[in-house]
């Protein structure tokens, strides 16, 4: 009788030690397997239409502007590396609109993000977002149309990292006092990469 409950005590704690053994197991399996990447933010700078075209350059009456007189144009390139599909969501965060300089009573306002747009990117596909989609689709009613001036952020979130670069384009104004006629002078290109920030929460 003895060897029996013996024999019996010995099978449920061996049955204990292996369902331990499992439960402990299973949580290392678990835990190995790689959860959900973080996100990857872009911000990506954007200045975009006419400003200060008809002011007078040198004249020290006329405020100090976010850009000098000019007309301003920005392409952001996305492309993705990867061998999967990427999900992205883009908004934009509006920072200033105007045509033309003036005297600021309030400073430093912290401007709110508009909404998402998500888009899917295939495998080795690229899209470009211009001024026209900052206006008519990442800000909507709160751009002004073009050729006001805006300028800002486009903040772009991915489930992976992507090649993103920014070409901005302009030229600046040469206006005549005597005539009132403005034309243009001179042309910049400058192309800028964007890099990520992770761990955004």
């Amino acid at each position: 009788m003895k060897r029996i409950l013996i024999v019996i005590a010995m099978t449920l704690f061996v049955a204990g030690t292996a369902g331990v053994v499992a439960q402990r197991t299973a949580g290392r399996a678990s835990a190995a397997v790689a959860p959900a990447p973080a996100p990857f933010n872009y911000a990506a700078k954007f200045v975009c239409g006419e400003f200060d075209k008809f002011s007078d350059p040198v004249n020290p009456a006329v405020p100090e502007g976010p850009v000098k007189p000019g007309n301003y144009q920005t392409a952001i390139n996305v492309h993705n590396p990867n061998s999967i599909a990427v999900v992205l969501r883009k908004k934009a965060v509006l920072l200033f609109a105007g045509t033309a300089p003036s005297d600021e009573t309030v400073f430093e306002q912290p401007k709110p993000p508009g909404q998402f747009f998500g888009v899917d990117l295939a495998p080795d596909f690229g899209l470009e977002i211009d001024c026209q989609d900052i206006r008519r689709q990442l800000l909507g009613p709160v751009a002004p149309p073009a050729p006001d001036f805006i300028k800002g952020w486009v903040v772009i979130l991915t489930n992976a990292p992507l090649d993103i670069e920014v070409v901005f384009t302009g030229h600046g104004y040469k206006p005549d006092p005597a005539t009132g006629i403005t034309t243009r002078e001179g042309f910049s290109l400058y192309v800028e990469r964007v890099l990520p920030t992770q761990n955004v929460q």
